[in-house]
């Protein structure tokens, strides 16, 4: 659930890494399997959706977190993440 403070998503995705289960979202109602997050400290606290996509690059994107928001790294399942779409 992107409704949680990013330290616990960070932590969550860390727990079931690969070989694990892998964390798992979905965008455009495809299953997107998330591998790896980088918590960002100087990330600040701000209002916003949950599981909106905030920003994108070519081999990561950031996603909003209840408190702030956390880059994802490694993931498979959906090629190409845009900017504005909202992960469930």
């Amino acid at each position: 659930s992107w409704n949680q403070p990013s330290r616990d998503i960070f932590n969550f995705v860390r727990a079931i890494c690969r070989p694990g289960p892998e964390a798992r979202t979905f965008c455009r109602d495809s299953e997107v399997r998330i591998n790896r997050v980088e918590l960002l400290p100087e990330a600040p606290i701000f209002k916003g959706i949950p599981g909106a996509v905030l920003g994108v690059g070519p081999e990561f994107f950031f996603v909003k977190t209840a408190d702030s928001y956390v880059k994802v790294v490694e993931w498979s399942g959906v090629e190409r993440i845009r900017i504005g779409e909202r992960l469930k």
